[in-house]
């Protein structure tokens, strides 16, 4: 079963309300690599898929809500058959965010 680590979440406020989004990625060798959430409650939507289809202009907003714009090199490289660094991916969210990256919530 793949491990998602969430690399990128944010909760803008939306007039009296807050609006959570969510990027996540794997490091295994899977189909769709690439978790997108958004929402509240039973109004959250997630979704997983391929790096390809993760730099299309459809999720744009989830990176740069979430600050994961600097994750868009690394997935043009996997889109074209190159696997994530994961040590180096790692160590750059741990320099941006001085923690570790949780496990994603989303995804089992």
């Amino acid at each position: 079963m793949a491990i998602y680590y969430n690399l990128g979440f944010a909760a803008p406020s939306h007039g009296s309300c807050r609006w959570p989004y969510d990027v996540d990625v794997s490091f295994d060798d899977v189909e769709c690599p690439v978790g997108f959430a958004e929402g509240v409650g039973q109004g959250v939507g997630a979704i997983t898929v391929s790096a390809a289809d993760a730099l299309s202009d459809t999720w744009r907003a989830h990176f740069v809500q979430t600050g994961t714009l600097w994750l868009l090199p690394y997935l043009q490289a996997l889109a074209h058959g190159v696997p994530l660094p994961k040590e180096e991916i790692l160590a750059k969210f741990q320099l941006i965010h001085g923690r570790s990256p949780e496990l994603s919530r989303f995804w089992p």
